[in-house]
């Protein structure tokens, strides 16, 4: 006597409604709702990864959520010291923009400075900040 082919039961995602032959063991979606929640979760930890110092610091000092945390240590980004734009792609101990004629002279008389002339950076950067503000 053989047995019938029994086929499984088609699961019902509970995200997205549709049926389907399996479920992730893990999210207990089906496969496109887990790929899109596995897509936003690795951009979510590689987030605290690169901030997790900054989340670290606002967590401990400023009673805030991790949440809150996150969002304040993203938005804590560079400016250059010449015009104050904001420095996309920099990272954190940046400067100078070099966008204008300006920024890029100033940076350039930073590296003179710390280079040529033998000052260390804080020094360099103390001179070329008091020239800034004209003192």
């Amino acid at each position: 006597m053989t047995s019938p082919d029994i086929s499984p039961l088609p699961h019902l995602c509970p995200e997205c409604g549709n049926y389907t032959d399996f479920l992730d063991e893990y999210t207990g979606w089906c496969s496109d709702c887990s790929s899109r929640i596995t897509v936003n979760s690795t951009k979510i930890e590689l987030a605290f990864a690169a901030n997790a110092n900054a989340v670290e610091f606002y967590v401990s000092s400023m009673n805030v959520s991790v949440w809150q945390a996150l969002t304040l240590a993203q938005q804590d980004r560079p400016r250059c010291i010449v015009c104050g734009r904001e420095l996309h792609r920099a990272p954190r101990n940046a400067i100078f923009c070099r966008k204008t004629a300006e920024c890029r002279r100033y940076s350039r008389r930073y590296v003179y400075l710390y280079r040529e002339r033998g000052l260390d950076k804080t020094q360099a950067l103390a001179q070329v900040m008091s020239e800034l503000t004209g003192e």
